[in-house]
């Protein structure tokens, strides 16, 4: 599988700053377009370390660039900087599946706080949060259509304990 521009912004407890349409840069912790590698474009600092996946400068939805997944342990690790631990948060990510998404389950993840993916026996996208009493789920009730670009996102709302997944 392929996948490009990641983009992760949310609230920090106690900030009391919100992600709104007019807001881009106030909840921004990650973006990552992809067109030139695994840089932080948030101003964050949160530049990824690619690992085993291949980068393809004219792939991607709109022709500037990808990362292929293509084998089991390939990833792009941005680490654990603070700045990740959102208590609310939106996931998007760009993916082109090509049938072999065993690999890839988690597209997302922060070890012990979320992941967002798609589960490898349906290919159902699903965004995880992990809490003190166990993990919550929500998956999507549409598998990923084959060979074709498509926009996945993720919501948790910590206000209403609400996780949200759409493509």
């Amino acid at each position: 599988g392929w996948f490009t521009d990641l983009d992760v912004s949310g609230t920090l407890s106690g900030s009391g700053q919100h992600l709104t349409d007019l807001e881009l840069d106030r909840g921004l912790v990650l973006y990552m377009p992809m067109s030139v590698g695994a840089k932080d474009y948030s101003g964050n600092g949160n530049d990824g370390t690619v690992n085993g996946a291949t980068y393809n400068s004219t792939g991607g939805y709109n022709g500037f660039g990808a990362f292929v997944f293509d084998v089991s342990g390939n990833r792009i690790d941005v680490g654990n900087d603070s700045i990740l631990n959102l208590d609310s948060l939106t996931i998007s990510i760009w993916v082109k599946s090509n049938g072999n998404q065993i690999y890839w389950a988690g597209l997302v993840w922060k070890e012990k706080s979320y992941r967002f993916g798609v589960n490898p026996n349906d290919e159902k996208p699903f965004l995880e949060l992990f809490t003190e009493n166990g993990s919550k789920y929500q998956y999507l009730t549409n598998a990923l259509p084959q060979d074709e670009w498509v926009f996945l996102s993720g919501t948790y709302n910590s206000l209403e304990s609400n996780l949200t997944v759409y493509l």
